[in-house]
């Protein structure tokens, strides 16, 4: 054998032994890391900004934390719909969530099935729909804590918080969440 037939073949073998090790770096290299949690921050009271933070959690998937910087009332001209986990915070200021109660309106906030989330000192009013005027929850797991739900009207059951695992359901105890009118 010549010198040149032995480089080629412990080429071949050394290209070979190499593949197995190239290829794990490659797909090790496209898996996207996890995200951590985020503190994402509604800075103005508006529907806009409202809407690109829950966007940017629902996008995130990670157990985000929106905070506000702000006190106010945000009217929605739709409802929230919350496809990832996270939490909506307003420990600090007074931030009312406002939707439609009038005839063919929207619920304020819907959690879709396996989705963990948590409502913390915000109020709730002015839902309507079907069901859940205030909020819907389709199967996620909800925590509800120092919330108010008031003025949400439904033509069915639940118009403060309702679970659609079990419609008879308006609302399991939580320390400072009231119901006045809903």
């Amino acid at each position: 054998m010549t010198r040149r037939r032995i480089a080629c073949i412990v080429a071949r073998g050394s290209l070979a032994a190499a593949l197995p090790v190239l290829l794990v770096a490659a797909v090790a290299g496209l898996a996207q890391p996890a995200r951590a949690a985020a503190t994402i921050t509604v800075s103005s009271c508006d529907e806009s900004d409202l809407d690109a933070a829950v966007a940017q959690a629902n996008s995130d998937n990670a157990g985000d934390t929106i905070t506000f910087a702000c006190s106010g009332t945000i009217g929605l001209s739709s409802i929230l719909d919350i496809t990832g986990d996270m939490a909506l915070d307003g420990t600090g200021q007074q931030v009312t969530l406002v939707g439609s109660s009038r005839s063919g309106g929207f619920g304020v906030l819907s959690v879709a099935s396996g989705v963990t989330f948590t409502l913390n000192a915000l109020a709730v009013t002015g839902g309507g729909g079907v069901g859940g005027g205030g909020l819907l929850n389709s199967g996620g797991t909800v925590t509800i804590t120092n919330s108010t739900f008031d003025g949400n009207n439904v033509a069915a059951a639940g118009a403060g918080p309702r679970s659609s695992s079990d419609p008879r359901r308006k609302a399991g105890p939580a320390p400072g969440v009231t119901f006045p009118s809903s």
